[in-house]
């Protein structure tokens, strides 16, 4: 993604149909800011192109000759400043699987113009984000985390930040070599050389001795996002949701978005967990925001939550199905 923020949406639409290509190209050129850059009626011209070429988003098709969709989004999902993926499909039995390469949008044939609208709304946001976090330093180029979802320090097994720091008990951060950098209150932890005051970018904690207590992390009462140089406390429970997307973290609040710099499998750590919930394993979801819970195939949920004044859809991986149902059928 680009940090020049001048430059319009740059769009791949992908799609074996010419008429289809077609409508997705004239619903397109109705917005100032968007360009179509290019064209591909299959997914092997698709990543040609996009190796070749720099696009904030591929509108794509799934059921295509050769190469579908889903497996050109599985291809692009844990690539470094790949574009986002809006998959477009007459049918709405992929949806899980679109979820699962962690696809930004999934609208359906024929297009909807308000639900393209709000499509490319959620590319401008990160977009933004995007922005946000190269200003920040922390660029789809720099460490070596491979996935936002379950970040590990490297060499040491032990999840933590691309910048070699890891939560300590007190909810600040501590190196790998051992010194605190800041605990969210008066800990006891076992670090020494920590220095009181807000952690630089985990999740913020109260006051205790997690460390004295086998080293478990007290629960947090806010998460820190990013917004251009700024850091942005959020309070837990104004947190909708939590997503990895391609190479970064987003939490969602009711009415906004921010970029995190923590990984998935920290914030589930440090999250009150009678109240969030791994669902999958690139979101984690704040249970009392969920709205519906709907059955889907092969003994899979979809819960429903809102964000941003719209529905927004979240898939439940099937080895997390037990337990959505030991949070809201206990006993059942």
């Amino acid at each position: 993604m680009s940090a020049n923020p001048e430059r319009p949406i740059r769009v791949l639409i992908v799609d074996d149909e010419y008429p289809a290509r077609a409508e997705m190209r004239y619903h397109c050129g109705r917005f100032p800011d968007v360009e179509i850059i290019g064209e591909a009626a299959t997914a092997r011209e698709a990543l040609h192109l996009i190796e070749n070429l720099e696009y904030d988003v591929v509108f794509l098709d799934i059921a295509m000759p050769g190469v579908s969709g889903i497996e050109l989004a599985q291809q692009l999902r844990d690539r470094p400043g790949a574009p986002a993926v809006v998959f477009v499909s007459a049918y709405d039995e992929y949806a899980l699987k679109a979820f699962e390469t962690r696809a930004l949008d999934y609208l359906l044939k024929p297009l909807d113009p308000a639900r393209l609208s709000e499509a490319l709304q959620r590319v401008r946001e990160r977009t933004r984000l995007g922005r946000s976090r190269a200003a920040a330093g922390h660029g789809a180029g720099a460490g070596a985390r491979t996935d936002p979802g379950d970040e590990e320090v490297p060499g040491s097994g032990t999840p933590g930040r691309r910048d070699g720091s890891v939560v300590d008990a007190s909810g600040g951060t501590r190196s790998e070599g051992g010194g605190s950098a800041g605990g969210g209150g008066a800990g006891s932890g076992s670090g020494s050389g920590g220095a009181g005051g807000a952690g630089s970018g985990g999740a913020g904690g109260g006051a205790g001795d997690g460390a004295g207590r086998g080293g478990r992390v007290p629960e947090a009462r806010w998460v820190l996002g990013v917004l251009e140089d700024a850091t942005i406390p959020i309070p837990v429970d104004e947190v909708v949701y939590i997503t990895a997307e391609q190479d970064q973290v987003m939490v969602y609040t009711r009415q906004s978005q921010y970029l995190t710099r923590q990984a998935l499998r920290e914030l589930e750590q440090a999250l009150p967990a009678d109240r969030f919930f791994r669902c999958h394993r690139g979101y984690i979801v704040n249970l009392s925001h969920v709205r519906a819970i709907s059955p889907f195939a092969n003994g899979t949920y979809l819960l429903t939550v809102r964000q941003g004044g719209k529905t927004t859809t979240i898939p439940v991986a099937r080895s997390r199905a037990a337990e959505l149902k030991r949070r809201f059928w206990p006993g059942a």
